[in-house]
């Protein structure tokens, strides 16, 4: 059988895999809450479809030796695991018990690396768990494989339905991006990374709650807020008067946050592309694509936070024009040391998660309940509150732009901070937006007046 070679991020994840086998901190997972009857058969012969439709869902990742790549299986056996639960069943107990199977560890080299489960509380109302691991798809990837979940569903015929053709291999962009890399545009591209990442990376120093571990574990939780409308149509008001965009003046804010937090000038942030060069070609293909940029802001106290917004708005452009450049090959050709404590060149991440073409489903992966329902045939599907990829960083920071709402989520690595302290971060955060909304033109030294206090502050070691 064929051996593939892996992109650069799934050989990151396979790496990140043997340091950690025993945590679920890279699942991906798609939750749904089924309140009518469903038809068991007609969804197995969906789950069918889509096996056979993306051959990523057929692959299991193997170190032979010689080369680690992942193989592809015509057919591997896989089951929809019913678990049945008392009626009398909370919630709160029932969520525990889906959140506890998400988490589940994959071994990344036995078929097939996907779960799906369904509990049922009643006839119904039930609750199905497509779970896999972050080396066979990204947010977008699975957010596809929902969308066409549904259609097949909802057809008279699930078997014969016609899908968009699926016009590429993630093979075949292994191959172009090995390509790209040996050409002049990746190495242009490594010199502007190499340009902004030199001499010694800062590491940001967060207050801390517990002592680091001389190992990062990736214990997370997360907490979640919804931005209150009138701050919501601010930040949007002043994304238009700045010519910036909205996800530019989010980051920006977050850097001033950073800054009051930690009193660190000097700040990396990772944030997430897309990743799928020929967007067009591998458009329906489903595979990790995704790409992380490390842009590295520098804050002066004297300065305003607009002319912060227009430093952070040109990082961005900038990171976007070289947005192709695979992150961890970044960190290899950069040499950077290992330090089995932390991530290599940023700790805290940052992203605004859309779903342009389909808005609605983001509220399937919002870690809250909802009164959102939708017909998907003759059934009625509802949100589920699952916390995904918890405790990757020290804190991840994702925003969610939902049908003209907004809602922050802070995840954290529980052996780190306690609830609370994050919390306070997150009120910084809010606090600075509504200072923005404000005023544009206050400085920066205004954030350094209320210092933080913790019971392990890195700083002043």
């Amino acid at each position: 059988m064929a051996l593939f070679p892996l992109s650069y991020a799934q050989r990151s994840l396979w790496l990140l895999h043997q340091f950690a086998p025993e945590g679920g901190a890279y699942n991906v997972n798609i939750p749904l809450h089924i309140r009518s009857i469903i038809d068991t058969n007609r969804l197995r012969i969906c789950l069918d479809r889509l096996l056979q439709r993306h051959e990523m869902l057929r692959a299991r990742y193997i170190f032979d030796g010689k080369e680690l790549g992942y193989e592809i299986s015509p057919n591997p056996l896989w089951q929809i695991q019913e678990i049945t639960v008392a009626p009398t069943t909370s919630n709160e107990a029932l969520w525990e018990v889906v959140s506890r199977h998400s988490h589940e560890v994959f071994p990344l080299d036995q078929w097939p690396v996907f779960r799906v489960f369904l509990f049922s509380r009643g006839p119904q109302d039930k609750i199905f768990l497509f779970s896999t691991h972050h080396i066979n798809g990204d947010l977008f990837s699975i957010a596809q494989l929902m969308e066409e979940l549904f259609a097949l569903y909802a057809s008279p015929d699930p078997e014969h339905h016609p899908l968009p053709p699926v016009e590429a291999t993630f093979a075949e962009h292994v191959q172009e991006q090995k390509e790209f890399l040996e050409g002049p545009e990746g190495q242009r591209q490594w010199a502007y990374w190499s340009s902004q990442l030199m001499g010694p990376l800062p590491k940001i120093h967060f207050p801390l709650d517990h002592p680091r571990p001389a190992i990062q574990g990736h214990q997370g939780a997360m907490i979640l807020s919804r931005i209150p409308q009138e701050l919501n149509l601010g930040l949007r008001e002043i994304t238009g008067v700045e010519r910036t965009t909205l996800f530019s003046t989010l980051l920006a804010i977050f850097y001033a946050s950073l800054y009051a937090i930690t009193g660190q000038s000097d700040l990396i942030v990772g944030t997430p592309v897309p990743g799928r060069r020929g967007k067009n070609r591998f458009e329906r293909v489903m595979g990790t694509f995704v790409n992380v940029l490390p842009l590295r802001a520098r804050l002066e106290p004297g300065v305003s936070f607009r002319d912060l917004l227009q430093q952070v708005t040109r990082l961005v452009k900038q990171g976007r024009e070289h947005q192709d450049f695979p992150f961890p090959l970044l960190v290899e050709r950069l040499r950077i040391p290992r330090d089995t404590s932390r991530t290599p060149v940023f700790q805290t991440y940052f992203t605004l998660q859309r779903l342009p073409h389909r808005p609605e489903l983001l509220l399937f992966f919002l870690p809250m309940e909802t009164p959102f329902t939708m017909s998907v045939g003759d059934l009625t599907v509802g949100t589920v509150p699952l916390p995904q990829q918890e405790g990757q960083l020290e804190v991840a920071v994702h925003v969610y732009d939902v049908n003209h709402e907004l809602f922050v989520e802070y995840k954290y690595n529980k052996d780190l901070f306690e609830k609370r302290t994050v919390e306070r971060m997150m009120e910084s955060y809010l606090d600075i937006a509504r200072q923005v909304v404000e005023s544009m033109d206050w400085p920066l030294s205004r954030l350094l007046a209320p210092r933080w206090e913790s019971c392990s502050s890195e700083a002043a070691h």
